[in-house]
């Protein structure tokens, strides 16, 4: 459990269920997952969040943008702004290749928001 470093002071284990959420089939579950951690951000799911990119459908992926801003917000401790960073720019390049595949849109709303997230990091 972090202390300090968000501003809520909570991580996953305010919500127990959170691995069986992510790791579902179902990705309506996913979306409960990634709803979860917009509102309570937990470092040990950025490359899960990241790795939405590549496998779900635009609205998922939107949401994933979300929680990794808004992740961006609520960090201070550097190691995780340069971890967020660095899957920040992971997740964009991923976005692209989604959006190429599903409408081209290079400036759709989920890296237009990662894009946010980096500004907010300091990139």
């Amino acid at each position: 459990r972090l202390q300090g470093d968000w501003s809520s002071d909570v991580c996953s284990s305010d919500f127990p269920l959170l691995p069986e959420y992510t790791s579902s089939d179902s990705s309506g579950k996913r979306l409960v997952g990634i709803a979860f951690l917009e509102t309570k951000p937990d470092p040990r799911y950025f490359e899960w969040l990241a790795a939405r990119f590549h496998i779900e459908a635009p609205f998922l992926q939107y949401h994933a943008a979300i929680a990794l801003r808004n992740a961006a917000k609520q960090t201070s401790l550097k190691q995780h702004k340069d971890s967020l960073r660095l899957i920040c720019n992971q997740a964009i390049e991923s976005a692209i290749e989604s959006a190429k595949n599903h409408n081209g849109n290079l400036e759709s709303d989920q890296i237009l928001v990662l894009k946010d997230a980096l500004r907010i990091l300091g990139d």
